[in-house]
């Protein structure tokens, strides 16, 4: 039943899913300041009051435990976090929300600013917990994909949320 829930909310919300390979010079870009963290709401709550309750830097954090959580169930290394690639992450997500799009810019940016060689990303918008995103992740073959493959080293995670308390979420997860 809660699998079929999960289902129906999934397809509500838009979830997308890029990967890109490319060499890249960088250079420094200051990271953006995380908000202090709040207490949070438990996950039995509704998921638009316990999505809404937390801080952005909670809510990123927990994405980024959780995925590091199904990495290492698949016997993958955890991925670090990066001020560079957090940075970006963030600024894709306020760039989205502003412009009131929910769709991939290239992922040249990213590889250029971190000093990756490899850079793959995974987005998600909407009224879920973090929990529930990375479960909606690792249900899609290519957002698996990303989040499972070997190469990464770092990752970053960026959250925004909308005026409709919808979460818009991006993961970028980098080679260096």
């Amino acid at each position: 039943m809660a699998l079929l829930r999960l289902a129906r909310r999934a397809r509500q919300a838009s979830v997308v899913a890029t990967a890109a390979a490319v060499a890249s010079v960088a250079f420094a870009t200051p990271a953006p300041a995380h908000a202090a963290a709040a207490p949070v709401a438990a996950e039995s709550a509704p998921t638009a009051k316990v999505a809404s309750s937390m801080t952005r830097a909670t809510y990123a954090d927990r994405v980024h435990r959780l995925v590091n959580k199904k990495r290492k169930a698949h016997d993958r290394r955890p991925l670090k976090s990066g001020m560079r690639v957090d940075a970006i992450a963030q600024r894709r997500a306020q760039r989205m929300l502003g412009e009131k799009v929910f769709d991939h810019f290239s992922l040249g940016p990213v590889l250029r600013r971190t000093d990756a060689r490899w850079a793959g990303e995974v987005m998600a918008k909407g009224p879920f917990t973090p929990r529930q995103i990375v479960r909606m992740w690792m249900q899609e073959p290519i957002h698996r994909a990303i989040v499972l493959k070997r190469k990464p080293n770092r990752i970053g995670v960026g959250v925004a949320l909308t005026a409709k308390g919808e979460w818009l979420t991006v993961a970028d997860l980098v080679k260096n």
